[in-house]
């Protein structure tokens, strides 16, 4: 059973993903490949794999014993494009995730930011003896969220789960999709990516009762919300505080993406 980790990345999230990738190379099962999409080529990206394979290379010389499967990493991207703002960047980064999703060959698909951090070393060899014994399309486990906490809250709904606490079989995944446009209202793709699996499987899925991952655990770059929420004040001059504060908490389970220092320049 092959895993497969899609993440959006910029070259400013590099940082992060050094420390997710230490994480993903302890983990003790081993299946897996990790899919890195960028908006536009990255020389600094297309490095950073290059140099993560050839260690699994001198992992692999270095042992006389083949028959576990062996990790890998790949690079690709889209033709770059203008984000000029943080919707449009959401869009963007939605754009990728679907495009990884119907280009990975393996079994599972696993949504994995660059700033997440594994907090079981466990974690994939736990998920796969639950899915070898309960064949679901759709595996549900806990992730600490810092400002919500523990995720996911039943019952499941918009700002209750992550898209770090579940993993989809590939094939389903594949038919459903990932949204690729953006709602004003309720942003955050992570969730109805999720709605449309759910529905798909009717509501059939195993639950792990184990807590694998952190939300922004491996941080290192600006984070999105407050952008998002300036965008909708200044639509809304007359906002109350505390209506303000309303539109930032659903969206605090969703978003682990870098503030736009530049929003003509490159980014995920």
């Amino acid at each position: 059973m092959q895993f497969c980790l899609i993440t959006p990345v910029f070259d400013g999230c590099l940082p992060s993903l050094k420390l997710l990738f230490k994480e993903l190379k302890g983990q003790t099962y081993t299946d897996w490949t990790w899919t890195l999409c960028s908006n536009g080529y990255s020389a600094k990206m297309h490095r950073f794999v290059r140099q993560k394979n050839r260690a699994f290379a001198r992992v692999r010389l270095a042992s006389r014993v083949h028959r576990s499967p062996q990790s890998r990493i790949d690079y690709v991207y889209l033709p770059y494009e203008e984000t000029p703002d943080a919707y449009c960047l959401l869009a963007n980064i939605s754009k990728r995730r679907a495009h990884c999703i119907h280009m990975v060959q393996g079994d599972y698909i696993f949504m994995i930011d660059a700033d997440a951090k594994l907090l079981d070393r466990d974690m994939f060899k736990v998920i796969h003896a639950e899915l070898a014994r309960h064949p679901k399309s759709l595996c549900i486990y806990k992730v600490m969220h810092n400002e919500i906490g523990v995720l996911p809250i039943f019952p499941i709904g918009f700002a209750r789960i992550d898209q770090l606490n579940f993993c989809v079989k590939a094939s389903l995944a594949k038919e459903v999709g990932y949204p690729t446009t953006v709602n004003p209202e309720a942003v955050g793709n992570d969730y109805w990516y999720f709605d449309r699996v759910y529905k798909a499987t009717g509501g059939d899925y195993v639950f792990i009762d184990k807590l694998f991952g952190q939300h922004n655990g491996n941080n290192r770059y600006t984070n999105i919300i407050k952008q998002i929420v300036a965008l909708r004040s200044d639509s809304n001059p007359h906002a109350t505080p505390q209506q303000r504060h309303r539109w930032q908490v659903p969206m605090l389970a969703f978003f682990r993406l870098p503030a736009l220092r530049n929003v003509t320049k490159k980014h995920p």
